[in-house]
């Protein structure tokens, strides 16, 4: 993932959101509908891709456009998004978020 400037994800729902949060760590910006999940709660609100409409594939090709001219002419904008993502996926890295919930369940078993 980490060699494509961005990641297309055309999907109706999505369980964990595992394909578009690996794309985020590698530092590739997502493009997709607005569903809830990895959509929603991690691109949406961190502002890493392009969120938009369910299923208007107009809004999803004028998307990919956007996408594409931000990398071919404005570089320097698309390398600060794309460490932007790299930042954002890292926090969901399976390691911080196993410690997270252990301790999580400590707190919940009063240790």
């Amino acid at each position: 993932m980490s060699r494509c400037h961005i990641l297309l994800f055309p999907s109706k729902l999505e369980t964990w959101g595992r394909i578009v949060v690996e794309s985020l760590a590698s530092g590739t910006p997502v493009i997709g509908f607005d569903i809830p999940g990895a959509m929603r709660d991690v691109v949406k609100r961190f502002k890493c891709g392009y969120v938009i409409k369910p299923f208007s594939y107009r809004q999803f090709l004028k998307a990919i456009i956007n996408a594409y001219i931000l990398y071919k002419f404005r570089p320097e904008e698309y390398i600060k998004i794309s460490r932007k993502c790299r930042r954002v996926g890292m926090y969901y890295d399976i390691e911080a978020m196993s410690r997270r919930f252990v301790n999580v369940l400590k707190l919940l078993m009063g240790r």
